[in-house]
């Protein structure tokens, strides 16, 4: 035997002309009904006759505000999803990282003997400040190799004696190789005072080679911390590693790059910034005894404190 559930009536919705014209009859009888009781128990007849009244008043005040809640919600548009914000794009060039690491450390022995010749060999005024001659101070027997970079035209290496660095620079005559011993001496310079830095990284020697593309070779120094230096030239970053406290990198332009001025970033393990040197920049700086360690002044006061090398 198959058992019919009986289903509720399926709902609509009743219109505004309707919900008047049964609001204006329920109110007729309701109207009705209060005069017949009005007129005595006899017209008034059964009380029980208004409950239907009432609560089909009720019922029609409910279905119509039930109606007007569909209507609402029937009429409501839904909300245009939520956009995500247009991404800001800069307009500066993305620079080009390119790592670079040579390791002339198999060569140091060919590249110090060359460079302690050039030094014993050099002529007063020959190196890169116009001071004198590296050998009247410096020990060039116990020169140390340091590091050594090229941009295939020029060759560039620095040593130490503990007291002073000295660098040498190289240059390959008709398109030849650079280095020692085939490379010609271009140029020489040496720092005193190594010890003491104005800073957590500066540069020695910066030479460049004209043309285009254009390159330079960088010689400098960092404290024992950092690991690594970011030379920024313009849209260029050369990534190149610290070794024995020194740097020498080569910075150089490729076709659709800008060009400098030069910035070197020091770099922790960690990649956290240990400091700067820019291009251009004139500094000074003072030992704990107050005596000007680098730079030039007459006025130690305007000179930062030096910081030790290594």
């Amino acid at each position: 035997m198959t058992s019919t559930i009986p289903q509720p009536p399926t709902e609509r919705e009743v219109s505004s002309a309707r919900r008047d014209a049964m609001h204006d009859q329920l109110r007729r009888r309701i109207a009705a009904e209060r005069y017949r009781q009005a007129r005595g128990p006899r017209a008034a007849g059964p009380r029980r006759h208004l409950l239907p009244l009432v609560a089909a008043a009720a019922v029609l005040v409910v279905l119509g505000a039930t109606v007007t809640v569909l209507t609402l919600i029937r009429n409501e548009k839904p909300a245009p999803p939520a956009q995500r914000p247009t991404p800001i794009v800069s307009a500066t060039p993305s620079r080009q990282v390119t790592p670079q690491d040579q390791n002339f450390t198999a060569q140091a022995g060919v590249l110090r003997d060359a460079c302690a010749t050039a030094l014993r060999d050099e002529e007063p005024g020959a190196t890169s400040n116009q001071t004198p001659p590296a050998r009247e101070f410096v020990d060039l027997d116990a020169l140390r190799f340091l590091g050594a970079a090229t941009d295939n035209e020029q060759f560039a290496a620095a040593f130490t004696d503990d007291e002073t660095m000295v660098f040498c620079v190289w240059s390959g005559p008709g398109g030849s190789s650079p280095m020692p011993p085939s490379g010609q001496v271009r140029l020489l310079g040496y720092r005193k005072h190594v010890q003491w830095m104005p800073g957590p990284v500066t540069v020695e020697l910066s030479t460049g080679a004209g043309g285009e593309p254009w390159s330079a070779l960088l010689v400098g120094r960092a404290v024992a911390t950092a690991k690594t230096v970011e030379v920024v030239n313009g849209d260029m970053v050369t990534v190149v590693p610290v070794r024995n406290g020194t740097f020498v990198a080569a910075a150089e332009t490729r076709p659709g790059t800008s060009r400098g001025p030069i910035t070197v970033r020091a770099l922790a393990a960690d990649g956290s910034l240990l400091g700067e040197w820019r291009q251009g920049q004139r500094v000074c700086a003072v030992d704990p005894n107050g005596a000007v360690v680098f730079g030039v002044t007459d006025d130690p006061g305007i000179c930062v404190r030096a910081v030790p090398w290594r």
